[in-house]
């Protein structure tokens, strides 16, 4: 597989996560297991095997992490970031872990949203499931269950035709939860066309199709860790026919 790079830069480098590989390897199988509902093999090559292919410093970078400073689910295609140096890779992390870095990304929903809004339910575990989250409504149950804050915004911008009816958004968000785009649409009843997890997953295969979660990280936006200046990487998802 040959890695789409957006943006290189002697600290860091910005690639092109596709849909079905994880980011980086995991220390185990029970790891794999939270961040993904379907747990591929420990051996099976992740998008930091193949970064590094190119950079072969980020191995060393962030121990098991390989450089990379935040993550996409195995499922969701779009920008990621590898950090090639320590210093990098902590203030990159730092960044991310504050809310710093802008998100943005690309949802196709099922049904018909007409008005922005924004979504503020706590995300936490779902007590009957470790492949998944939960969107706790209820102040107390929140508190009880240690759920966090999570705000997400979405904007419709358009509709695609070949998943009619359907919604094509742009969503920020303000926190970095699991799962967090994913369990707030479906929440909302508005869940990603694709989700296997949280929606409902015929609605995403056309005939002769594999199945895939529409769900893309269209936008980073982020000040560069050693000068402080503006980074901005962008990349447009594939399975829209409205701009993002």
């Amino acid at each position: 597989m040959t890695v789409t790079i957006h943006l290189e830069d002697p600290d860091f480098v910005i690639v092109e996560k596709p849909v079905g590989i994880s980011t980086q390897p995991l220390s185990s199988r029970r790891g794999m297991a939270r961040h993904s509902a379907a747990v591929p093999p420990r051996d099976a090559p992740t998008l930091a095997h193949q970064v590094s292919a190119s950079f072969p410093e980020i191995q060393s970078v962030g121990g098991s992490d390989w450089g990379a400073v935040h993550r996409l689910d195995r499922e969701t295609s779009g920008l990621v970031v590898f950090a090639r140096n320590q210093k990098a890779y902590e203030a990159l992390r730092r960044a991310f872990s504050k809310n710093e870095v802008e998100k943005e990304y690309a949802a196709l929903v099922e049904g018909e949203i007409q008005q922005a809004g924004t979504i503020n339910w706590p995300i936490g575990p779902d007590p009957k499931s470790d492949k998944r989250v939960k969107v706790y409504r209820n102040v107390a149950e929140a508190r009880r269950m240690k759920a966090q804050e999570a705000v997400t915004i979405y904007m419709p911008v358009g509709a695609n035709l070949v998943f009619a009816p359907s919604t094509l958004l742009r969503v920020t968000i303000k926190s970095g939860r699991r799962h967090q785009i994913r369990a707030h649409l479906a929440a909302l009843g508005h869940p990603i066309i694709g989700d296997e997890v949280y929606g409902s997953p015929q609605a995403g295969r056309t005939q002769g199709s594999p199945l895939r979660l529409h769900l893309h990280a269209s936008r980073l936006r982020f000040r560069h860790p050693r000068t402080d200046l503006r980074v901005e990487a962008s990349s447009p998802a594939s399975f829209s026919e409205a701009p993002v």
